[in-house]
């Protein structure tokens, strides 16, 4: 989640849509005095710049804010985690902000003048890639079970980018077509993005196969029926 003044933009970020990637490619383009939410300590290490940890203004203890990039750049993981369920605990902005929950925190000039995005998934996808990323630490070997867990935990990414039903956001970028879309909204923004946008999170997934390709037409049926706006909203084929 990022809240730019500098550049006048908003970034809230959905699940298992690319946001981490997202998220390191615009950091470059923040200023001194913008909102970088801390992600986890592997994508902090990604997004560090000229060696310094990039997250940023996302909590009004200075100090534990500044113990929390001490901790990136000494490498100490743990350190990092526990000093972030701390902020937390303190009303830190948090990586996976609703729109509701920034409008409430921001100024309210700021939030009618930024132009607001997110990213977007087609839900399959976001189910396989949610799936292997639980791979990591599952003891289950079976992706098929991952894959139903997966499903029965799936969240609503329109629970981040909606108020009251209604979309919050200025536009909804497709993860499908991310490359270009970025560049589209570095045009219109100013933005500075590096040549190739970096990959986040994307080495877990063992089958490189459309999800379509691995889902089973049951698993398909479910995902359709919980995520159904969702395939509406972006003109997705189920």
């Amino acid at each position: 989640m990022i809240v730019s003044f500098a550049k006048n933009f908003i970034f809230l970020k959905t699940r298992k849509t690319g946001g981490t990637t997202v998220e390191i490619a615009l950091t470059p383009s923040c200023g001194p005095a913008d909102i970088l939410a801390p992600i986890t300590f592997e994508d902090e290490l990604l997004r560090l710049q000229d060696g310094k940890p990039a997250a940023r203004n996302f909590v009004s203890d200075r100090q534990l804010e500044a113990d929390i990039a001490a901790a990136v750049h000494a490498r100490r993981e743990d350190e990092f985690y526990r000093l972030k369920r701390l902020a937390g605990r303190q009303g830190a902005f948090r990586n996976h902000m609703t729109a509701s929950e920034i409008r409430e925190r921001v100024p309210r000039r700021v939030w009618d003048s930024a132009f607001k995005f997110t990213v977007e998934r087609h839900p399959y996808e976001k189910v396989v890639s949610r799936a292997y990323w639980d791979s990591r630490k599952a003891a289950e070997s079976d992706i098929g079970e991952l894959i139903d867990r997966a499903i029965a935990d799936l969240d609503d990414g329109r629970a981040v980018y909606t108020i009251d039903g209604a979309v919050a956001v200025d536009r909804i970028l497709r993860l499908e077509a991310l490359e270009d879309e970025m560049k589209a909204l570095a045009g219109r923004l100013g933005l500075s993005l590096p040549v190739t946008l970096p990959k986040a999170k994307g080495s877990f997934r063992a089958d490189r196969r459309p999800a379509r390709e691995i889902l089973s037409e049951r698993q398909r049926a479910a995902i359709f029926e919980r995520q159904k706006q969702t395939f509406e909203l972006m003109g997705y084929e189920p």
